[in-house]
């Protein structure tokens, strides 16, 4: 495909990421059961009456929305896209709440409810930016933010849009954590987090990174299958394995060092926690690295011998059975 270029980037996270300081070392290790963003203060950012309406996913979505286009140098996208696995928890939870605590008889506040839904975080940031344009929200578990990403990348590709806001959001709360952790859902440790790229047909001064190519597997697959897929899905794209100089990977139940041997391997979810839309931190990560031509030392899982980041393979699975493989290149115009 052609490259789709990352103009704009802000993220929310555990650590402190909202202002870059987690890249050059200022790392937050946490001692509570699930790890919990590190939020700004929203007075300074938002209205007070954003602040009282709003939850708190909402409000974070926001901020790393206008973060990110003003990083970009845009005022509009032409669209908005967005992946969820969850949506506003914290929202569903009070509505129910309620009707629990009132036996489902007293006339409720419909403000919960309406905001409990899967697309509200879209919703707010377009009411906002008084955007009008295409307005998506994908929720498919884990792969709820590439499903967002490769819908933008067909609309920037089909020329119906030139800017798209590429947005990920999920929350995590006290009463789901409980119930993730006593049925064991995910065995890994919890976190929470929002992201937002801008991503563009057309490469700026402002380039981050661009994104070569994207590839989905659904479906249980040991070792062998994974790697096999990998090394396929590499040669479909005339990638050779020795032009890669980063690999980041969420865990590493399956290591590339067999097909990927020179490359610097770069783990990110004990920093941010495992959660629906937890890759996309991954490419927060990468797109910084290349245009930094740095990674942070604290990210580093193994060194390799590239001394550039020129290439990013982002390899993302879960269970062994969502597999998602991307690869973020270095604009064109900032080669040497």
């Amino acid at each position: 495909m052609s490259k789709i270029y990352i103009n704009g980037l802000s993220c929310i996270s555990p650590q402190s990421t909202l202002d870059t300081s987690f890249l050059t070392g200022n790392v937050t290790n946490s001692t509570t059961p699930y790890l919990q963003c590190q939020e700004p203060v929203y007075k300074t950012l938002l209205s007070p009456t954003a602040i009282r309406r709003m939850g708190r996913l909402q409000k974070m979505s926001l901020v790393t929305a206008i973060h990110c286009l003003k990083d970009a140098g845009v005022d509009m996208p032409d669209a908005i896209a967005t992946g969820t696995g969850l949506g506003c928890l914290e929202d569903s939870e009070q509505f129910l709440t309620s009707i629990i605590e009132n036996t489902e008889q007293a006339p409720l506040s419909p403000t919960s409810f309406i905001q409990s839904t899967h697309n509200t975080v879209s919703s707010q940031i377009a009411i906002h930016l008084k955007c009008m344009g295409p307005n998506y929200t994908y929720s498919q578990r884990h792969f709820s933010f590439e499903s967002a990403l490769l819908d933008s990348i067909l609309m920037l590709k089909d020329q119906s849009c030139t800017t798209i806001l590429l947005h990920s959001a999920d929350e995590m709360t006290p009463n789901i954590y409980e119930i993730i952790h006593r049925m064991n859902i995910w065995p890994a440790l919890i976190g929470e987090g929002v992201s937002s790229l801008l991503l563009s047909s057309q490469q700026s001064s402002q380039s981050y990174a661009a994104i070569e190519f994207i590839e989905l597997h659904y479906g249980k697959m040991d070792k062998t299958s994974t790697l096999h897929w990998i090394q396929n899905r590499l040669a479909l794209h005339e990638i050779t394995p020795d032009s890669i100089d980063v690999v980041i990977q969420g865990n590493y139940s399956v290591s590339l060092s067999s097909l990927i041997p020179d490359a610097t391997y770069v783990q990110y979810k004990n920093y941010t926690g495992e959660y629906f839309t937890a890759s996309a931190f991954a490419y927060w990560l990468g797109a910084h690295s290349i245009k930094n031509q740095q990674i942070p030392e604290h990210c580093i899982k193994t060194q390799g011998k590239k001394t550039s980041v020129r290439t990013v393979l982002i390899y993302n699975q879960i269970d062994q059975k969502y597999h998602s493989l991307a690869l973020l290149v270095q604009p064109e115009s900032t080669q040497e």
